[in-house]
């Protein structure tokens, strides 16, 4: 009795043939029991071997024994025929064979073999190992009707292929497991099925060496192979080849119910898919809508290694979802995420992670491992790496969050189609309450190779953590952001970087950490590198937003767009509550740039709209250093205009935003012609803002860079700031230095100010700082330095003002410019503002609006030097005066020039040498005042020039020497005060006006040509040459005491001997070409003597006169003095008369008393005509 049934039993031994059992069915048949107990003996024995109450049995043969014991199971069941049923069938044997038991073939191991399933799956029930014969030995088949396996118990298969399996109701066409499976060396194919063509897990699994084959939905695509539940995922060297639909979905979808749940860990290893769909992976886990529990999340480690994608439809590697929702005082855990050296071929994208969703999240703890992305390979995908909102953490409260690295390295990408590499961004984060706090590691995307001939848009766009809507004392810490040393060519391929962050309430907190751009090469029929700073707008109620610096560094760009874009958006905007942002440092540094475009671009946006309340931004200073820029339009520009909302527009209360400090050093620029090395846009900055609120646009510095070529080298535009603010609302544009530069060959200007309108419908406060402009060496430039500030105070009303700083100009050196080395022109200042409105204009400590000191200027085609300055409104303007101080200015036009100079100037201790036209030429208006001291005015050779030219005003001038003009100086319309000595090597020539010299000393080494106005002639005139008088009075003062001859002056006009006897202070007029005291005819000369003592002296006057003043045909001997006294009076004793060359002269004696005298010609005077 084998089975214990109480009827007898049978064995058989068989000599050469399995021994065998039969069961007694007690109807007088026996059925084969399936209990092995070898093959071969020759006898066989039953006894209770083992003790246990049943029949045990021993064979025999000539060789050994062996005892086998009675077990109710096959321990290790063969099959022996290909049959669907029956003995040593596979069903058989399934159902037979012991838990732990290893099911075997008997079949040929070398002619192939074909299970045919033709009634139903086969059922494991126990935990056993399939191990057949090998794939193209032994073939199971569902036979296009039924699935092949239904696993319920921990299996192994191995070594056979499972075909043509089937289910149009039910999940797993040939394999539905919900017990732990291992398949190696598998092959699974033409199986059917909607959910798991060909395997669809609940539990465990681990495949190898497997090969999935020309599986298929049944009513759609399909996937191939579902492992839901959560469970351990191992795959292994094995590929998946022309299936229809996703190959492997790995799902995890639990409803949280309180038990802690652990998902994973998930590792595809050495696997190749091939056409249709890549791998997707969806976690979601969460409590019951509507309700929280208190669970315990553990998501084991996610490892994609070594695999290769070839997929035609859709994605690579796919992570539709990883989600954990609604949980309270709970601990959350995601391991790391690896997804290294594998192969991306074709498709949309090679690997696509969107929409992770944390959320609901109440006093819970999350923490996420590092996720990296390393040395993948990817072919002709869509987009190769797909990152938007992987990872979302939303509705925090009172939550703690800490993420590890993003790292995206050595990834090579080439022939993409829209995108190379997008995190867009990798970390979404919104909605956190109750003190949530959080903490973010570092990104890192590097070393990758992005390369495509498509007309492909962003090689990589990187955003990795954007924080929103932060409550109640929340705080985030963000790492730093690295995109280093990527390779990116093709298309329009280019690198796209963002920083974003907003909406911060209630004493809320966001820190970022530093984006380092750097060491990248960039190859693009595009634009090279664009970073967009959207961070920190919104912030409210004591919140603070802080950080987010940006390093662009040692990058090589090539582009047909633009080289660098820097995008500031939104900073402090919409601010209020006592809100702070504060921006780190911005660093762009010896990157190598050739573009079509814009070298470096930096734009402001919306920056500082809207706050109020005490809000303030603070962004730190701009560096831009040491980069060289080859460009089609301008090598750097900085556009901060508000019109459009760019900068500054509607703040108020109390607010204050500082934008950065721009320092640009060390640069090589250059632009195409028609295009600026450095331009600065300032259009209508600060727009419509009220209620003391202050915006500083900061500082500009600019040192020590390299201009070559282009229209201007450095040109700052600066037009209508401050636009109709109001309410005491302050703008500020701080100091402007440009020191120790280089400019070559600009077709336009090499430094160029260009401010308009400042201050335009204004009410409120305007204030621009200093302006230093030294060191600085031009060459070749149309113009060296404009300083062009055109209506400041534009229409300024109420109680505006407006103060401007004090411009220096110091120390340059200009070298063959075209037109002006120097212009500087102040305009209409006050055009059109009411009487409360104050404008203060340069230093007032030094006196100053302006000063031009120690600059050299080797060669120029109009003026060395200009300068103009004009007040509209004389009675609201305090402006410091023009300083032109020790400047040497050679082979000019004019050497300095002043136009219409209403504050006055200032011109001391320069040196104007080989001027062409004119050395120093003043047009200033009629009340200006021009102090010009200790000059010296040169050619190296005798021309015919102008050393010093007054048109207008009234110029004080002192210890200066004009060396070498044809006219030394030529007065026509000015007020020229000599205040101490002049020298003046030629000509001194006065067409009108007024020359005040009568304190000083004069020494004029030519003629002196008085043809109009007033010449005050000093007691000491030392003339050489001429005395021509055509127009105008010359006027002297001499004191004659009678020691001897006392010129007036001393050659071509008067000579006095009092004959002993003092005249004592004498005053002489001389008048050309005018009446003597009413007298009817004209004179070449009148003489007006009046000394102080004038009865009874006895005195001798001689009169010179040139040969050009004798009337036509007439001479020399026909001129006497003649004296006016109500009538022309001849009688007086003429003697001397001097004919034999010019000058002539004509000597009166015994002169007793003095008045108007005139040299007239005895001859009629019809005879006479005038010369």
């Amino acid at each position: 009795d084998i089975d214990g049934d109480g009827d007898l039993d049978v064995t058989v031994a068989n000599a050469g043939q399995p021994n065998a059992a039969y069961l007694n069915n007690g109807d007088g048949t026996f059925a084969v029991s399936g209990r092995d107990f070898g093959a071969g003996a020759n006898v066989v024995a039953l006894g209770d071997i083992d003790g246990d109450g049943d029949l045990d049995a021993v064979t025999g043969t000539s060789a050994r024994n062996i005892a086998y014991r009675n077990e109710p199971c096959a321990s290790n069941p063969v099959v022996r025929t290909t049959s669907d049923s029956g003995f040593e069938s596979l069903r058989w044997a399934v159902a037979e064979a012991c838990p732990g038991a290893t099911v075997t073939f008997g079949l040929s191991d070398i002619i192939p073999s074909t299970i045919t399933l033709s009634s139903s799956q086969i059922e494991i029930t126990k935990p056993i190992t399939i191990s057949g014969l090998g794939m193209s030995i032994l073939t199971i088949s569902g036979n296009d009707t039924n699935r092949i396996f239904s696993v319920g118990a921990p299996t192994t298969i191995d070594n056979l292929s499972m075909t043509n399996g089937f289910t149009d109701v039910a999940s797993g066409g040939a394999i539905y497991a919900t017990a732990p499976l291992t398949l190696s060396w598998v092959t699974m194919a033409d199986n059917r099925s909607d959910s798991g063509s060909a395997l669809y897990t609940t539990d465990a699994l681990t495949v190898d060496n497997c090969v999935l084959f020309r599986n298929s939905g049944v009513s759609d695509d399909g996937v191939t192979v579902i492992a839901a539940g959560g469970r351990t995922l191992l795959m292994d060297r094995t590929s998946f080849t022309a299936n229809i639909g996703t190959a492997l979905l790995v799902e995890s979808i639990v409803t949280l119910d309180g038990t802690p749940v652990a998902t994973g860990p998930i590792t595809i290893t050495n696997s190749s898919f091939a056409s249709g769909d890549g791998v997707a992976i969806e976690i979601e886990l969460g409590s019951p809508e509507g309700e929280y529990t208190s669970t315990d999340v553990s998501i084991g480690a996610i490892n994609v290694l070594s695999n290769t994608f070839t997929i035609s439809n859709s994605d690579g590697l796919n992570f539709g979802s990883l989600d954990v929702l609604r949980l309270t005082n709970s601990a959350v855990t995601v391991s790391d995420i690896n997804v290294v050296g594998n192969s991306f071929s074709g498709g949309d994208n090679g690997i696509d992670w969107g929409s992770g969703y944390f959320e609901d999240l109440w006093e819970s703890t999350i923490t996420v491992g590092a996720v990296n992305i390393l040395n993948n390979d990817f072919t002709n995908n869509y987009t190769a790496i797909l990152l938007e909102d992987a990872i979302g953490f939303y509705s925090m409260f009172t939550s703690t969050v800490s993420a590890g690295d993003v790292t995206i390295i050595g990834n090579t990408i080439s022939g993409y189609e829209d995108l190379g590499i997008v995190l867009d961004p990798f970390f979404s984060v919104s909605d956190w309450g109750g003190s949530s706090a959080g903490s973010f590691g570092n990104l890192a995307v590097s070393n990758n190779s992005v390369n495509t001939e498509q007309s492909a848009s962003n090689a990589i766009v990187a955003q990795y953590v954007v924080p929103r809507s932060f409550y109640d004392t929340s705080d985030i810490t963000v790492g730093d952001m690295l995109v280093e040393e990527n390779a990116v060519g093709g298309g329009d391929a280019s690198i796209d970087v963002t920083i974003g962050g907003s909406d911060l309430y209630n004493d809320a907190s966001v820190a970022l950490g530093t984006t380092f751009v750097q060491s990248n090469t960039i190859a693009t029929d595009g634009a090279g590198l664009a970073v967009a700073h959207k961070f920190a707008y919104d912030v409210y109620d004591n919140s603070r937003a802080e950080g987010a610096g940006v390093v662009i560094a040692n990058n090589t760009i090539t582009a047909t767009g633009s080289g660098i874009d820097l995008l500031f958006y939104a900073q402090g905007y919409d601010g209020n509550g006592n809100s702070l942002v504060s921006i780190a440092p911005i660093t762009i540094t010896g990157n190598l740039i050739a573009t079509g475009g814009n070298g470096v671009y930096i734009n402001y946006d919306s920056v500082a709209d809207y706050m109020y309340d005490s809000a303030r931004s603070l962004m730190a200073p701009v560096a831009i250093a040491d980069n060289l820029i080859t460009s089609a339009d301008h090598s750097i520009r900085i556009d901060r205009s508000a019109y459009d909302n760019a900068a500054g527009t509607a703040m108020e209360g109390n607010s204050y935003a500082r934008l950065p400090d721009h320092i640009i050093s060390g640069n090589v620029l250059n632009p195409a012609d028609g295009n600026d090395g450095i331009y600065v846009y300032d259009y209508y900055s600060s727009f419509e803002n009220y209620g003391d609120s202050t915006i500083d646009y900061g500082q500009l510095m600019v040192d020590d860079n390299t201009f070559a070529g282009g229209r201007n080298g450095f040109y700052h535009l600066n037009e209508g700031a401050s636009y109709e603010n109001d309410d005491n609302h302050t703008v500020i544009f701080s100091n402007t230095v440009v020191t120790d530069n280089r400019f070559y060959s600009q077709t336009g200007t090499a430094l160029y100010f260009d401010i308009d309108d400042a201050g335009y419908t204004h009410y409120g406060n305007l204030v621009f700082g200093d302006t230093l402009v030294a060191r600085n060496v031009i060459s070749d430039s149309d113009y060296g330095i404009r300083y062009d500030n055109y209506e400041p105070c534009y229409e300024c009303y109420d109680d505006a003002s407006l103060a401007i700083g004090a411009l220096t100009i110091a120390d340059n050196q200009f070298y063959a410019i075209g037109t002006d080395a120097i212009n500087v022109a102040i305009d209409e200042v006050g055009y059109s503002v009411d009487p409360g409105v104050t404008i203060d204009i340069g230093d007032a400590q030094s006196g100053y609006a302006v000063i031009i000191q120690d600059n050299t200027v080797d060669g120029c085609g109009d003026d060395g030097i200009y300068g103009y300055a004009y007040i509209s409104a004389p009675d609201n303007t305090t402006m410091g005066r023009f300083g032109i101080f020790s400047n040497t200015v050679t082979a000019c036009a004019n050497g300095i020039r002043l136009g219409t100079m209403h504050p006055g100037a200032e011109i001391a201790n320069n040196q104007v040498t080989d001027s062409t036209s004119t050395g120093l030429l003043l047009a200033t208006a009629d009340t200006d005042v021009v102090d010009v001291t200790g000059n010296a005015i040169a050619s190296s050779s005798l021309t015919d020039t102008v050393g010093i030219q007054v048109n207008r005003g009234q110029v004080n001038l002192a210890a200066t020497t004009v060396t070498n003009h044809a006219t030394s100086v030529y007065n026509n319309g000015g007020i020229i005060t000599a205040t101490a000595t002049l020298t003046a090597s030629n000509n001194l020539v006065q067409q009108s006006g007024a020359f005040m010299a009568q304190t000083s000393a004069l020494s004029v080494g030519g003629n002196l040509v008085l043809a109009g106005g007033e010449f005050y002639a000093p007691a000491g005139l030392d003339l050489a040459g001429l005395f021509t008088h055509t127009g105008g009075i010359y006027y002297q003062s001499r004191s004659v005491d009678g020691s001897g001859n006392v010129g007036f002056p001393k050659a071509g006009g008067l000579i006095l001997n009092a004959n002993g006897s003092d005249l004592g202070s004498t005053e002489v007029a001389i008048t050309a070409g005018a009446q003597c005291s009413g007298a009817t005819d004209s004179v070449a000369h009148c003489y007006v003597i009046t000394p102080t003592n004038s009865v009874d002296r006895d005195a001798i006057a001689t009169f010179y006169y040139s040969a050009g003043e004798v009337p036509a045909r007439q001479y020399c001997p026909t001129m006497d003095a003649y004296r006016w006294d109500g009538t022309w009076d001849n009688g007086l004793a003429n003697f001397g008369q001097q004919c034999d060359a010019s000058p002539y002269a004509v000597s009166v004696r015994g002169l007793d008393s003095f008045g108007a005298f005139a040299l007239k010609s005895t001859l009629p005077v019809i005879a006479l005509q005038k010369s």
